[in-house]
């Protein structure tokens, strides 16, 4: 009797609203693509995209618990690139996971970032560290492995007591075990996407990206950026839903979720459905008349 009453004064605190920024265990996050998508029921998102960085596997697994739990699901992708040899990371949406140039060029992305791991522990079993890419490669399942596959095998066998300890001490972009990740230009990021059928934002631009470069972008191919991302402080996201207003881009935001302990809970970096609406439409109009 007590949840019913309780209930109408207590809906989910997301109701209505999408988060188009999320990552499973097949890159860096702790939960698998179904375990997102419950997490989304649970708080009411009506929709939300797994974007893992630099692989679409999680997508089949993350549409069909969509399908069971009344979450839509939208295709995502987070691809690492450069540009002015500034690191830039491009969210794609609404493309096709099947569409073989993309797979093409992602199970590159996989292949070098097997190699980067295996250049990462031969540094650190240097230093003394009993880590293998065996130990990694078991971390990271049959996702994309990166870094914090790195440091969970280096808590795993007792070389740092935490996966902070790792990047501050061994593995961030100035420590001892860092080895830059292979990037592709952003441009080369933005066609492909476009070519699968899909619409590319970038991501967190607040992260130091000057405007000038996001404006050059979208005569590139950009069609948006994503204006509410858990480091966006309130000015950041008026700052860009002015310029996308401004400049006729599209919106796209969530809460870049992993799982972690100390990250905001699924559900308090949100953007409303219309945001995605508007992408919708685009992405669909785009593939009427022959490309975005």
């Amino acid at each position: 009797m007590a949840e019913r009453m309780c209930a109408p004064r207590c809906p989910p605190r997301a109701a209505g609203q999408v988060d188009l920024h999320l990552h499973s265990t097949f890159s860096d996050g702790l939960y698998t693509p179904r375990g997102l998508v419950e997490l989304a029921a649970a708080v009411g998102l009506e929709a939300i995209s797994v974007t893992d960085h630099d692989t679409v596997e999680g997508c089949q697994e993350a549409a069909a618990a969509g399908g069971e739990l009344h979450v839509e699901v939208i295709p995502g992708v987070e691809l690492s690139t450069v540009e002015r040899g500034m690191e830039l990371h491009v969210l794609g949406y609404f493309f096709d996971p099947t569409d073989p140039q993309m797979n093409q060029h992602l199970r590159l992305f996989r292949e070098e970032r097997v190699k980067r791991a295996g250049k990462m522990v031969e540094l650190l079993r240097g230093m003394g560290c009993p880590v293998s890419l065996d130990d990694v490669m078991r971390r990271s399942a049959k996702g994309s492995v990166g870094r914090p596959h790195v440091a969970q095998a280096m808590v795993e066998c007792g070389f740092v007591t935490s996966v902070g300890e790792a990047f501050s001490l061994y593995l961030g972009g100035d420590r001892p075990a860092y080895v830059p990740k292979y990037k592709m230009a952003t441009s080369e990021a933005l066609a492909l996407i476009s070519a699968a059928g899909g619409v590319s934002f970038l991501a967190h631009p607040g992260w130091n990206v000057p405007d000038s470069l996001i404006l050059t972008l979208a005569k590139h191919g950009l069609h948006g950026v994503e204006t509410v991302h858990p480091r966006h402080a309130p000015g950041d996201v008026y700052h860009y839903r002015v310029l996308v207003s401004t400049h006729g881009l599209l919106e796209t935001g969530g809460s870049d979720y992993h799982g972690a302990p100390h990250e905001a809970p699924l559900g308090t970096y949100v953007v409303p459905r219309s945001a995605l609406e508007r992408m919708r439409e685009f992405a669909f109009s785009a593939v009427r008349n022959g490309g975005a």
